[in-house]
Protein backbone atom coordinates (compact mmCIF):
# COMPACT_ATOMS: atom_id res chain seq x y z
CA UNK A 1 0.00 0.00 0.00
CA UNK A 2 2.95 2.10 0.68
CA UNK A 3 6.08 3.14 -1.42
CA UNK A 4 9.62 2.64 -0.63
CA UNK A 5 10.11 5.02 2.83
CA UNK A 6 13.71 6.35 1.23
CA UNK A 7 12.59 9.44 0.13
CA UNK A 8 9.86 10.08 2.91
CA UNK A 9 9.60 13.94 3.76
CA UNK A 10 10.81 12.81 8.00
CA UNK A 11 13.64 10.94 6.40
CA UNK A 12 15.26 13.82 4.36
CA UNK A 13 14.59 16.25 6.75
CA UNK A 14 16.36 13.84 9.25
CA UNK A 15 19.44 13.23 6.71
CA UNK A 16 19.45 16.77 5.71
CA UNK A 17 20.09 17.59 9.60
CA UNK A 18 22.71 14.78 10.31
CA UNK A 19 24.48 13.40 7.09
CA UNK A 20 27.62 16.17 7.04
CA UNK A 21 28.13 15.54 10.54
CA UNK A 22 28.55 11.30 10.32
CA UNK A 23 30.21 11.62 6.95
CA UNK A 24 32.99 14.17 8.57
CA UNK A 25 33.36 12.60 11.68
CA UNK A 26 33.95 9.20 9.46
CA UNK A 27 36.18 11.22 6.83
CA UNK A 28 38.49 12.75 10.44
CA UNK A 29 38.70 9.46 11.90
CA UNK A 30 40.48 8.34 8.37
CA UNK A 31 42.97 11.65 8.35
CA UNK A 32 40.50 12.54 5.37
CA UNK A 33 39.59 15.68 4.48
CA UNK A 34 35.99 16.46 5.43
CA UNK A 35 33.40 18.28 3.50
CA UNK A 36 34.15 16.19 0.61
CA UNK A 37 31.81 14.15 -1.60
CA UNK A 38 32.47 10.44 -1.32
CA UNK A 39 31.75 7.21 -3.50
CA UNK A 40 30.65 4.34 -1.83
CA UNK A 41 30.31 0.74 -2.89
CA UNK A 42 27.36 -1.50 -0.50
CA UNK A 43 28.57 -4.92 0.02
CA UNK A 44 26.50 -8.06 -0.37
CA UNK A 45 26.99 -11.69 0.33
CA UNK A 46 30.48 -13.31 -1.00
CA UNK A 47 28.60 -17.14 -1.00
CA UNK A 48 27.66 -18.30 -4.25
CA UNK A 49 24.62 -17.69 -5.63
CA UNK A 50 23.05 -19.13 -8.44
CA UNK A 51 22.12 -16.58 -11.23
CA UNK A 52 26.00 -15.41 -11.09
CA UNK A 53 28.76 -16.81 -13.62
CA UNK A 54 30.96 -18.66 -10.99
CA UNK A 55 31.00 -19.24 -7.08
CA UNK A 56 33.42 -16.60 -6.59
CA UNK A 57 31.68 -14.11 -8.70
CA UNK A 58 31.37 -11.44 -6.44
CA UNK A 59 34.94 -11.55 -4.79
CA UNK A 60 36.05 -11.22 -9.03
CA UNK A 61 33.66 -7.45 -9.31
CA UNK A 62 34.98 -6.30 -5.80
CA UNK A 63 38.50 -6.61 -6.66
CA UNK A 64 37.93 -5.30 -10.37
CA UNK A 65 35.63 -2.42 -9.16
CA UNK A 66 38.15 -1.21 -6.43
CA UNK A 67 40.63 -1.66 -8.93
CA UNK A 68 39.27 0.82 -11.67
CA UNK A 69 38.39 3.10 -9.19
CA UNK A 70 42.17 3.25 -7.58
CA UNK A 71 43.19 3.88 -11.07
CA UNK A 72 40.73 6.61 -12.48
CA UNK A 73 42.73 8.17 -9.21
CA UNK A 74 39.54 10.28 -8.19
CA UNK A 75 39.61 12.72 -5.71
CA UNK A 76 36.77 11.41 -3.64
CA UNK A 77 36.98 8.87 -0.80
CA UNK A 78 35.82 5.55 -1.52
CA UNK A 79 33.33 4.38 1.28
CA UNK A 80 33.18 0.46 1.72
CA UNK A 81 29.53 -0.56 3.04
CA UNK A 82 29.17 -4.27 4.34
CA UNK A 83 26.27 -5.93 5.04
CA UNK A 84 25.37 -8.29 8.00
CA UNK A 85 26.22 -11.05 5.44
CA UNK A 86 29.02 -9.60 4.24
CA UNK A 87 32.50 -12.10 5.08
CA UNK A 88 34.53 -9.59 6.91
CA UNK A 89 37.83 -12.06 6.20
CA UNK A 90 37.03 -11.51 2.29
CA UNK A 91 36.84 -7.86 2.16
CA UNK A 92 39.53 -7.18 4.39
CA UNK A 93 41.68 -9.09 2.52
CA UNK A 94 40.52 -7.82 -0.85
CA UNK A 95 40.40 -3.76 0.40
CA UNK A 96 44.12 -4.37 2.11
CA UNK A 97 45.75 -5.36 -1.29
CA UNK A 98 44.94 -2.38 -2.49
CA UNK A 99 47.55 0.37 -1.15
CA UNK A 100 44.48 3.51 -0.94
CA UNK A 101 44.44 5.19 2.50
CA UNK A 102 40.88 6.73 0.48
CA UNK A 103 39.19 3.29 0.99
CA UNK A 104 36.69 3.29 4.17
CA UNK A 105 34.66 0.20 5.69
CA UNK A 106 32.12 2.36 7.03
CA UNK A 107 28.81 1.10 8.59
CA UNK A 108 27.26 4.29 8.25
CA UNK A 109 23.32 4.41 6.82
CA UNK A 110 22.61 4.08 3.14
CA UNK A 111 20.73 7.13 3.46
CA UNK A 112 23.62 9.40 4.99
CA UNK A 113 25.89 7.97 2.70
CA UNK A 114 23.66 8.62 -0.24
CA UNK A 115 23.28 12.56 0.21
CA UNK A 116 27.39 12.53 -0.15
CA UNK A 117 27.83 9.55 -2.84
CA UNK A 118 28.53 10.64 -6.32
CA UNK A 119 27.37 6.96 -7.06
CA UNK A 120 26.40 4.35 -5.83
CA UNK A 121 27.87 0.57 -6.81
CA UNK A 122 26.85 -2.92 -6.07
CA UNK A 123 28.52 -6.12 -7.74
CA UNK A 124 24.73 -8.10 -7.22
CA UNK A 125 21.77 -6.44 -7.02
CA UNK A 126 20.96 -5.64 -3.17
CA UNK A 127 17.64 -3.36 -1.75
CA UNK A 128 19.95 -0.65 -0.51
CA UNK A 129 20.44 0.58 -4.20
CA UNK A 130 17.29 1.40 -3.87
CA UNK A 131 17.84 4.07 -1.33
CA UNK A 132 20.42 5.75 -3.25
CA UNK A 133 18.45 6.15 -6.77
CA UNK A 134 15.36 7.41 -4.91
CA UNK A 135 17.62 10.32 -3.38
CA UNK A 136 19.06 11.15 -6.73
CA UNK A 137 22.26 9.39 -7.13
CA UNK A 138 23.06 7.19 -9.91
CA UNK A 139 23.90 3.54 -9.37
CA UNK A 140 25.74 1.12 -10.73
CA UNK A 141 25.27 -2.99 -10.73
CA UNK A 142 28.73 -4.43 -11.85
CA UNK A 143 28.02 -7.82 -11.78
CA UNK A 144 28.34 -11.28 -13.35
CA UNK A 145 25.66 -13.03 -14.18
CA UNK A 146 25.12 -16.12 -15.92
CA UNK A 147 24.03 -16.40 -19.82
CA UNK A 148 20.64 -17.97 -18.29
CA UNK A 149 20.45 -15.01 -15.90
CA UNK A 150 20.98 -13.02 -18.67
CA UNK A 151 18.57 -14.21 -20.89
CA UNK A 152 15.72 -14.25 -17.87
CA UNK A 153 16.32 -10.89 -17.47
CA UNK A 154 17.18 -9.74 -21.06
CA UNK A 155 20.40 -8.39 -20.20
CA UNK A 156 19.17 -6.18 -17.36
CA UNK A 157 19.28 -5.99 -13.47
CA UNK A 158 17.05 -7.74 -11.92
CA UNK A 159 15.47 -4.64 -10.57
CA UNK A 160 15.95 -2.77 -13.66
CA UNK A 161 14.04 0.61 -12.24
CA UNK A 162 16.65 1.19 -9.30
CA UNK A 163 20.39 0.58 -11.31
CA UNK A 164 20.42 2.76 -13.54
CA UNK A 165 24.01 1.61 -15.75
CA UNK A 166 24.00 -2.55 -15.53
CA UNK A 167 27.49 -3.86 -16.52
CA UNK A 168 28.00 -7.32 -16.44
CA UNK A 169 31.59 -7.96 -16.31
CA UNK A 170 33.07 -5.08 -18.85
CA UNK A 171 35.92 -3.38 -17.08
CA UNK A 172 36.25 -0.33 -19.74
CA UNK A 173 32.20 0.34 -19.77
CA UNK A 174 32.83 0.64 -15.67
CA UNK A 175 35.51 3.28 -15.81
CA UNK A 176 33.58 5.01 -18.45
CA UNK A 177 29.93 4.92 -16.25
CA UNK A 178 32.15 5.58 -13.52
CA UNK A 179 33.65 9.51 -14.85
CA UNK A 180 30.23 9.77 -16.35
CA UNK A 181 28.63 9.75 -13.01
CA UNK A 182 31.37 12.25 -11.73
CA UNK A 183 29.91 14.66 -14.15
CA UNK A 184 26.52 14.20 -13.10
CA UNK A 185 24.85 16.52 -11.01
CA UNK A 186 22.37 15.61 -8.63
CA UNK A 187 18.36 16.70 -9.12
CA UNK A 188 16.30 18.37 -6.76
CA UNK A 189 15.54 15.58 -4.00
CA UNK A 190 11.27 14.42 -4.30
CA UNK A 191 10.09 13.86 -1.46
CA UNK A 192 7.09 11.68 -0.63
CA UNK A 193 4.33 11.91 2.67
CA UNK A 194 1.67 9.10 3.16
CA UNK A 195 -1.76 10.40 3.26
CA UNK A 196 -3.54 10.23 6.15
CA UNK A 197 -6.75 8.34 4.50
CA UNK A 198 -3.94 5.64 3.16
CA UNK A 199 -2.20 5.17 6.88
CA UNK A 200 -5.99 4.82 8.13
CA UNK A 201 -7.10 2.36 6.04
CA UNK A 202 -3.63 0.20 6.74
CA UNK A 203 -4.05 0.74 10.68
CA UNK A 204 -7.97 -0.18 10.59
CA UNK A 205 -7.41 -3.34 8.44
Amino acid sequence: LLPPTSNYKAWINFLKKNYNFYINAELKRNNLKINQDIITIMLGTFAPLGFLNSKDAAIYCLKETLSVLTKLNLKFPIFVKPHVVSDEGVYSKIIKSFKNNKIIVTQLHPGILALKSKVFIVNNYGTTISTAKLLSVPTIEYTDYSKAMLKITKNKSVRPDYVDYFINRDKAKLKRTILNCMRYKKKKLVTYSPRASVLNDIISD
